[in-house]
Protein backbone atom coordinates (compact mmCIF):
# COMPACT_ATOMS: atom_id res chain seq x y z
CA UNK A 1 0.00 0.00 0.00
CA UNK A 2 1.62 3.58 -0.73
CA UNK A 3 2.11 5.55 2.02
CA UNK A 4 -1.12 7.54 3.85
CA UNK A 5 0.91 8.86 6.87
CA UNK A 6 0.79 12.00 6.01
CA UNK A 7 -2.99 12.68 5.92
CA UNK A 8 -4.84 13.69 9.09
CA UNK A 9 -7.44 12.32 10.58
CA UNK A 10 -10.78 12.57 8.94
CA UNK A 11 -8.75 13.36 6.16
CA UNK A 12 -11.47 14.52 3.45
CA UNK A 13 -9.84 13.71 0.39
CA UNK A 14 -11.06 10.82 -2.17
CA UNK A 15 -8.16 8.16 -1.09
CA UNK A 16 -9.29 8.18 2.90
CA UNK A 17 -12.72 8.64 2.15
CA UNK A 18 -12.11 5.22 -0.08
CA UNK A 19 -9.98 3.61 2.35
CA UNK A 20 -13.20 4.97 5.73
CA UNK A 21 -15.74 3.69 3.41
CA UNK A 22 -17.43 7.10 3.15
CA UNK A 23 -17.68 7.54 -0.60
CA UNK A 24 -18.96 3.56 -1.12
CA UNK A 25 -22.55 2.58 -2.05
CA UNK A 26 -25.48 4.62 -0.31
CA UNK A 27 -22.68 6.78 1.25
CA UNK A 28 -21.61 8.44 -2.33
CA UNK A 29 -23.00 11.72 -3.90
CA UNK A 30 -24.10 10.05 -6.39
CA UNK A 31 -25.74 7.31 -4.95
CA UNK A 32 -29.19 6.78 -6.81
CA UNK A 33 -28.89 9.77 -9.07
CA UNK A 34 -28.98 9.08 -12.75
CA UNK A 35 -27.96 12.34 -15.18
CA UNK A 36 -30.10 13.13 -17.60
CA UNK A 37 -29.29 12.64 -21.35
CA UNK A 38 -29.12 16.10 -21.94
CA UNK A 39 -26.40 16.18 -19.34
CA UNK A 40 -24.50 13.19 -20.80
CA UNK A 41 -24.37 14.87 -23.91
CA UNK A 42 -23.01 18.26 -22.62
CA UNK A 43 -20.07 16.25 -21.15
CA UNK A 44 -19.46 14.18 -23.92
CA UNK A 45 -19.16 17.29 -25.93
CA UNK A 46 -17.05 19.22 -23.67
CA UNK A 47 -14.49 16.13 -23.56
CA UNK A 48 -14.44 15.41 -27.16
CA UNK A 49 -11.08 16.26 -28.06
CA UNK A 50 -9.35 15.89 -24.71
CA UNK A 51 -6.21 13.76 -24.27
CA UNK A 52 -5.51 12.32 -20.79
CA UNK A 53 -2.38 13.01 -19.42
CA UNK A 54 -1.28 9.62 -18.66
CA UNK A 55 -2.04 7.88 -22.79
CA UNK A 56 0.88 6.09 -23.61
CA UNK A 57 2.69 6.29 -20.80
CA UNK A 58 3.83 3.37 -18.09
CA UNK A 59 6.10 3.05 -15.03
CA UNK A 60 8.97 2.78 -17.11
CA UNK A 61 9.24 5.99 -18.57
CA UNK A 62 7.35 8.19 -16.49
CA UNK A 63 7.93 9.30 -12.57
CA UNK A 64 4.28 9.65 -11.91
CA UNK A 65 3.05 7.02 -12.82
CA UNK A 66 5.47 4.91 -11.62
CA UNK A 67 4.91 6.21 -8.35
CA UNK A 68 0.86 5.33 -8.59
CA UNK A 69 1.51 1.80 -10.15
CA UNK A 70 1.35 -1.57 -8.68
CA UNK A 71 1.57 -1.60 -4.59
CA UNK A 72 2.01 2.09 -4.63
CA UNK A 73 -1.49 2.49 -5.92
CA UNK A 74 -3.79 3.34 -3.33
CA UNK A 75 -6.07 0.62 -4.36
CA UNK A 76 -3.64 -2.19 -4.49
CA UNK A 77 -5.07 -5.25 -2.53
CA UNK A 78 -2.50 -7.74 -2.95
CA UNK A 79 -3.46 -11.26 -2.30
CA UNK A 80 -6.97 -9.75 -1.36
CA UNK A 81 -7.74 -8.72 -4.78
CA UNK A 82 -10.61 -10.26 -6.47
CA UNK A 83 -10.15 -13.31 -9.44
CA UNK A 84 -10.40 -10.76 -12.54
CA UNK A 85 -7.86 -8.59 -10.89
CA UNK A 86 -5.35 -11.71 -10.62
CA UNK A 87 -6.37 -12.70 -14.47
CA UNK A 88 -5.41 -9.10 -15.30
CA UNK A 89 -2.30 -9.03 -13.33
CA UNK A 90 -1.23 -12.53 -14.05
CA UNK A 91 -1.70 -11.64 -18.24
CA UNK A 92 0.75 -8.57 -18.14
CA UNK A 93 3.09 -10.97 -17.16
CA UNK A 94 2.68 -13.82 -18.73
CA UNK A 95 1.83 -13.51 -22.47
CA UNK A 96 -0.64 -15.19 -24.79
CA UNK A 97 0.27 -17.64 -27.12
CA UNK A 98 -1.32 -18.67 -29.75
CA UNK A 99 -1.07 -22.62 -28.82
CA UNK A 100 -3.30 -24.30 -26.38
CA UNK A 101 -0.72 -25.20 -23.60
CA UNK A 102 -2.48 -28.03 -22.28
CA UNK A 103 -2.97 -30.39 -25.71
CA UNK A 104 -0.78 -28.40 -27.85
CA UNK A 105 -3.56 -28.11 -30.47
CA UNK A 106 -4.57 -31.83 -31.02
CA UNK A 107 -8.03 -31.14 -28.77
CA UNK A 108 -9.27 -28.42 -28.73
CA UNK A 109 -7.83 -27.11 -31.81
CA UNK A 110 -6.51 -23.52 -30.25
CA UNK A 111 -9.90 -22.13 -30.42
CA UNK A 112 -10.34 -18.85 -27.73
CA UNK A 113 -7.35 -19.11 -25.60
CA UNK A 114 -8.49 -18.65 -22.38
CA UNK A 115 -5.61 -17.96 -18.96
CA UNK A 116 -6.95 -20.72 -16.25
CA UNK A 117 -5.90 -21.04 -12.83
CA UNK A 118 -3.48 -24.57 -12.22
CA UNK A 119 -4.27 -24.20 -8.35
CA UNK A 120 -7.91 -25.84 -7.74
CA UNK A 121 -8.96 -21.14 -7.66
CA UNK A 122 -6.15 -20.92 -5.34
CA UNK A 123 -5.19 -17.56 -6.85
CA UNK A 124 -1.63 -16.21 -6.39
CA UNK A 125 0.66 -13.86 -8.18
CA UNK A 126 2.95 -16.60 -9.37
CA UNK A 127 2.53 -17.08 -12.79
CA UNK A 128 3.61 -20.46 -13.06
CA UNK A 129 0.09 -21.37 -10.62
CA UNK A 130 -1.00 -20.10 -14.69
CA UNK A 131 -1.43 -21.43 -18.00
CA UNK A 132 -2.95 -20.31 -21.14
CA UNK A 133 -5.25 -23.39 -22.73
CA UNK A 134 -8.46 -23.63 -25.13
CA UNK A 135 -11.74 -23.41 -24.08
CA UNK A 136 -12.65 -26.91 -24.51
CA UNK A 137 -9.19 -27.60 -22.49
CA UNK A 138 -10.23 -25.04 -19.84
CA UNK A 139 -13.48 -26.56 -19.50
CA UNK A 140 -12.37 -30.13 -19.47
CA UNK A 141 -9.16 -29.62 -17.02
CA UNK A 142 -11.56 -26.65 -14.74
CA UNK A 143 -13.36 -28.47 -11.67
CA UNK A 144 -15.83 -25.83 -12.35
CA UNK A 145 -16.54 -27.53 -15.58
CA UNK A 146 -17.42 -30.67 -13.87
CA UNK A 147 -19.84 -28.94 -12.25
CA UNK A 148 -21.60 -27.22 -14.85
CA UNK A 149 -21.39 -30.95 -16.91
CA UNK A 150 -23.42 -32.91 -13.78
CA UNK A 151 -25.69 -29.64 -13.27
CA UNK A 152 -26.91 -29.90 -17.13
CA UNK A 153 -27.39 -33.81 -17.37
CA UNK A 154 -29.92 -33.65 -14.38
CA UNK A 155 -31.77 -30.55 -15.79
CA UNK A 156 -31.78 -32.82 -19.31
CA UNK A 157 -33.35 -35.67 -17.49
CA UNK A 158 -36.33 -33.06 -16.97
CA UNK A 159 -38.88 -34.33 -19.75
CA UNK A 160 -40.20 -30.33 -19.53
CA UNK A 161 -36.95 -28.61 -19.61
CA UNK A 162 -35.28 -31.15 -22.66
CA UNK A 163 -38.82 -30.62 -24.82
CA UNK A 164 -38.69 -26.49 -24.17
CA UNK A 165 -35.07 -26.51 -25.04
CA UNK A 166 -35.21 -29.38 -28.20
CA UNK A 167 -38.36 -26.39 -29.06
CA UNK A 168 -36.03 -23.38 -28.52
CA UNK A 169 -32.88 -25.23 -30.84
CA UNK A 170 -35.74 -26.16 -33.32
CA UNK A 171 -37.07 -22.65 -34.11
CA UNK A 172 -33.51 -21.43 -34.08
CA UNK A 173 -32.45 -23.90 -36.36
CA UNK A 174 -35.02 -22.78 -39.13
CA UNK A 175 -33.94 -19.33 -39.27
CA UNK A 176 -32.52 -18.68 -42.80
CA UNK A 177 -29.81 -15.95 -41.07
CA UNK A 178 -29.04 -19.69 -38.85
CA UNK A 179 -28.92 -21.66 -41.68
CA UNK A 180 -26.58 -19.43 -44.00
CA UNK A 181 -23.84 -19.19 -40.68
CA UNK A 182 -23.50 -22.70 -40.49
CA UNK A 183 -23.13 -23.10 -43.94
CA UNK A 184 -20.29 -20.68 -44.19
CA UNK A 185 -18.75 -22.18 -41.22
CA UNK A 186 -19.26 -26.02 -43.02
CA UNK A 187 -17.77 -24.35 -46.38
CA UNK A 188 -14.45 -22.76 -44.82
CA UNK A 189 -14.08 -26.16 -42.58
CA UNK A 190 -14.05 -28.33 -45.40
CA UNK A 191 -11.11 -26.21 -47.12
CA UNK A 192 -8.84 -27.63 -44.35
CA UNK A 193 -7.83 -30.99 -45.80
CA UNK A 194 -7.12 -32.36 -41.92
CA UNK A 195 -10.88 -31.41 -41.07
CA UNK A 196 -12.28 -32.94 -44.38
CA UNK A 197 -9.84 -36.38 -43.95
CA UNK A 198 -11.31 -36.50 -40.33
CA UNK A 199 -15.05 -36.00 -41.22
CA UNK A 200 -14.77 -38.75 -44.33
CA UNK A 201 -13.19 -41.25 -41.97
CA UNK A 202 -15.99 -40.68 -39.75
CA UNK A 203 -18.41 -40.96 -42.35
CA UNK A 204 -17.40 -44.07 -43.38
CA UNK A 205 -17.28 -45.98 -40.20
CA UNK A 206 -19.62 -48.80 -39.91
CA UNK A 207 -20.61 -46.89 -36.55
CA UNK A 208 -21.70 -43.75 -38.21
CA UNK A 209 -23.39 -45.57 -40.75
CA UNK A 210 -25.47 -47.67 -37.91
CA UNK A 211 -26.43 -44.66 -36.25
CA UNK A 212 -27.86 -42.90 -39.77
CA UNK A 213 -29.53 -45.94 -39.95
CA UNK A 214 -31.47 -46.20 -36.76
CA UNK A 215 -31.67 -42.26 -37.65
CA UNK A 216 -33.95 -42.79 -41.09
CA UNK A 217 -35.97 -45.74 -39.47
CA UNK A 218 -37.15 -43.22 -36.87
CA UNK A 219 -38.15 -41.12 -39.20
CA UNK A 220 -39.52 -42.90 -41.76
CA UNK A 221 -41.91 -44.15 -38.89
CA UNK A 222 -43.20 -41.30 -37.73
CA UNK A 223 -44.23 -40.25 -41.13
Amino acid sequence: MSDLSWHKPNCPCGVCKAKRGESKGINSPHYGKQRTIETRLKISKAKQGDIPWNKGLTKDIDERVKKFSGKNSPVWKGDDACERAFHTWITNQKPKPSVCQICKGTFCDNKNIELINLKNHIYTRNPDDYTWAGHKCHFTFDEHGEKIKKIMKEKWNDTEYRNKRVDEIRKRSQKPEFKQKISDIRKENWKNLEYRNKMLAIMRSEDYKQKQAISQKKRWSKK
